[in-house]
């Protein structure tokens, strides 16, 4: 296993406007990476995230990105290559947000989780694969969620979209085994500040009952797992999904 330490380990995030987003960009810097992170056309908040790293030092920068339009996604490749070089750890964090009974659920409604957020991660991850199985080093990470195993009501497109994350880690790490990329996922239970997921969709009170810790997670919680998994250190994990929910599976 070609080992590199983590400074020369250049990430891209695909979203770094959420709460879950903006703690894996800050995690991955401190521990240095140099990082490049999609945001939406006009998202100040990227804009003060990147203000925010650079009064340190930090090596970060955001780019418009919008996964699923071909030419934005290489505009967003070309431009963090150029910054940082070719990226050798991919995170992938789509937001899915739509709760509703399915007796009520539009064609429409379905595809904005379902099929959006899984052609989001596929195609992410297709951009960025050559350089990674050329190098014969690298690190995905999927983050996705502990809806994957535990069904909520009105909550069948997030569910779905949950399990098929983390069927198409377990396919990637087999592929791409041969390669020395590694293909792991993390899956948040409720985070008080993940603005997305399971804390933006569901009943907290519920949920910290259900959860052993009896309290909410933090998105930096769920980042410092995703910053382990893009560093040289996990090099014999593949194919696993790291629950960072409380005990809300357990």
């Amino acid at each position: 296993m070609k080992a590199l330490p983590p400074e020369q380990a250049p990430a891209v995030v695909a979203s770094g406007s959420g709460g879950i987003g903006a703690a894996i960009v800050r995690s991955l810097v401190t521990a240095g990476h140099p990082v490049a992170f999609g945001c939406r056309p006009g998202e100040t908040v990227c804009a003060e995230l990147e203000a925010e790293l650079a009064d340190p030092g930090y090596l970060a920068a955001a780019f418009e990105l919008d996964v699923l339009d071909s030419n934005s996604l290489s505009s967003f490749s070309a431009m963090s290559t150029a910054r940082f070089g070719s990226p050798l750890c991919v995170v992938v964090n789509p937001s899915a947000h739509f709760a509703a009974p399915v007796q009520n659920m539009t064609q429409q409604d379905w595809s904005s989780v379902v099929d959006a957020s899984l052609s989001e991660a596929f195609r992410l991850i297709q951009h960025f694969l050559p350089e990674m199985q050329t190098s014969n080093y690298g690190r995905v990470v999927v983050v996705g969620s502990a809806a994957s195993v535990v069904g909520y009501p009105e909550q069948a497109a997030y569910c779905t979209f949950a399990a098929g994350m983390e069927g198409l880690v377990r396919s990637l790490a087999v592929e791409l085994a041969p390669h020395d990329v590694l293909v792991n996922a993390v899956a948040p239970g409720y985070i008080e500040d993940g603005g997305d997921g399971l804390a933006g969709q569901t009943d907290s009170k519920h949920i910290r009952a259900n959860t052993a810790l009896r309290r909410a997670g933090q998105a930096s919680e769920v980042a410092e797992v995703v910053r382990f998994l893009c560093g040289p250190g996990p090099s014999a994990m593949t194919g696993c999904v790291l629950r960072v929910d409380g005990g809300l599976t357990a």
